[in-house]
């Protein structure tokens, strides 16, 4: 609980900029970025969205400081989910509001999945959601947790950025080859590959 209780209490900050130092501030609220308690503090603070979700009928998972949504349908009924969508990132932006946290729409990211004749055959505006002020547009892939997913599920950009990263590491161990050795060269490659 002292643990718990030393993120909480007595904490201030400064600002350091250049060879400037500011005041120090006390804080009444916030947690430090990137500490180990941060994801679990938000958390259990977001908890209660649930509800919103549930309310608008939306499976929904969250990580650390991402939630998504999703409902499947019929291609044919993509009309019924759209205002249901809107409905809850409207309550979901009220529910930040009642907070304070605000809802970022530009990182906010939609995603249609199916056959390539099935999404061909939606519209842009069937596909498009609206929220007070914004529009949030489809997108073609997305990044899940390092995982790269496209609209068809084919898994192409996943491998085609895996490829890129493995090609960019394994140029990067041919600069240092001749001083590692040929033994330990070909163990790290064999590590890198599995």
């Amino acid at each position: 609980m002292a643990w718990f209780s030393s993120y909480l209490s007595n904490r201030t900050q400064t600002v350091h900029a250049t060879n400037s130092i500011s005041d120090v501030v006390s804080l009444s609220c916030g947690m430090p970025q990137g500490s180990s308690l941060g994801p679990k503090a938000f958390i259990a603070y977001t908890e209660n969205v649930d509800s919103v979700f549930s309310a608008h009928h939306l499976a929904h998972h969250g990580f650390a400081d991402d939630i998504q949504a999703h409902k499947h349908t019929m291609p044919s009924q993509v009309h019924t989910i759209v205002p249901s969508l809107q409905g809850c990132i409207a309550d979901v932006t009220g529910w930040c509001g009642s907070r304070p946290l605000q809802l970022n729409a530009i990182k906010t990211e939609l995603m249609w999945f199916g056959s390539s004749a099935v999404l061909k055959n939606l519209s842009n505006s069937d596909m498009t959601l609206h929220s007070r002020t914004d529009t949030i547009q489809p997108v073609t892939t997305v990044r899940d947790l390092g995982v790269h997913l496209d609209s068809q599920l084919s898994m192409q950009t996943h491998i085609s950025k895996m490829t890129q990263i493995c090609f960019f590491y394994l140029r990067r161990l041919r600069q240092v080859r001749r001083l590692l050795g040929r033994d330990v060269t070909a163990n790290l490659v064999c590590a890198f590959v599995l």
